[in-house]
Order: C-alpha cells, then structure tokens, then sequence
C-alpha cells in the first residue's frame, strides 16, 4: 500500500535530520496546510486541552516511529506497524 512509503522517505530523511527535528517537521507541515482548510468551514475548530493533547501525542508517535527507524530497516519498520 502507499502508507508504508512514508517509512522509505522518512528512512531517507533521517540520514540527515534527528528524529525530533523530523517528527515537528512533519505536524508543522500539516498543520500548515490543515488550519487554513479548517478556518474556511462553517463550524469553528476545535481549541483547548485535548486538542493540544492530541497534537502532542501525535508529535510524540512521530517521534517514537522515527526514533525506531533509525534502528531498522524501512521494510521492517512497515511491516511491524502493519503497512504490509
């Protein structure tokens, strides 16, 4: 499936970049691209606590995923979490 190349990209990404500078990098960009989308809408979004939660708890499993890739393989990586 095209969900496990964004472990071949990241793998790639890594050789250059620490695996936090990657995990921020990859929220920053959706989050650039998703709160224009989400200000246009009729309904307002959703601000507050477990939103940021949310965020950062998505930050934090960026991070573990990249922090374990730079100990394995691409495919590997796709294939413990289920992209294979």
């Amino acid at each position: 499936a095209l969900w496990g190349t964004a472990f071949a990209a990241a793998k790639v990404v890594l050789l250059e970049m620490p695996a936090a500078t990657v995990a921020v990098l990859r929220c920053a960009i959706a989050a650039a691209v998703l709160v224009p989308l989400a200000c246009r809408g009729v309904a307002r979004p959703a601000f507050g606590f477990q939103p940021a939660l949310l965020g950062l708890t998505t930050v934090v499993i960026f991070l573990t995923q990249n922090a374990g890739l730079t100990q394995t393989s691409a495919a590997h990586a796709t294939l413990i979490l289920g992209g294979g």
